[in-house]
């Protein structure tokens, strides 16, 4: 078990990292459970995801601003989720980015459409860099607390951990593929 709990350690945050990039609250959850097992450090979980998740933002916001006259917008004006991110933006205004990470699924849709609204980028940063620090703090302390409260009904929970990480690691891929297959089947009623 130790080579598994140094394997974790050594590449735990890096998998935060990315994970992070996209969407990120499963990889969060799992970060800072790992965390609560003391496998992780839960300050650099949080600090790494709320790195990952604003550069992907940032990532998102730029290509929406960059690239708004170019036929990747075309292929996005049919996509379901920018199209609900546009609706959402224009009624909620630019402080939608403070919240944008609690709608799941929309972060990625919502920081494109801004990109495209032509948003100040120092604004965006801004409030990008809030919403960032604050969402991996919530997040981060609910997978905290959310391990702790296993370790306390489970009691020893090394014994179990390879079995609860591959659990939440199939948990993972079979949500991201409920997910796809959400998103084609709204793609298609639309």
């Amino acid at each position: 078990m130790v080579k598994f709990e140094n394997l974790i350690s050594h590449w735990g945050y890096i998998a935060v990292f990315i994970g992070t990039l996209i969407e990120g609250e499963v990889t969060m959850i799992v970060g800072s459970f790992l965390a609560s097992q003391k496998i992780l450090d839960i300050k650099y979980v949080m600090l790494v995801g709320a790195v990952g998740g604003f550069i992907g933002d940032q990532i998102f916001f730029l290509m929406g601003k960059l690239g708004k006259n170019m036929k990747m917008m075309k292929k996005l004006e049919r996509n379901v989720r920018f199209r609900k991110a546009r609706r959402i933006v224009r009624r909620y205004g630019t402080y939608i980015i403070l919240f944008s990470r609690y709608l799941i699924g929309m972060r990625m849709a919502l920081s494109t459409c801004l990109g495209v609204f032509n948003i100040p980028v120092r604004q965006f940063t801004l409030l990008n860099l809030i919403s960032a620090a604050l969402w991996a703090v919530t997040v981060g302390l609910f997978g905290f607390i959310l391990g702790k409260a296993a370790m306390a009904i489970l009691g020893d929970i090394k014994k179990y951990e390879w079995l609860l990480v591959l659990t939440l690691v199939v948990v993972a891929v079979l949500g991201y593929q409920i997910k796809k297959r959400i998103k084609k089947v709204e793609e298609k009623l639309s």
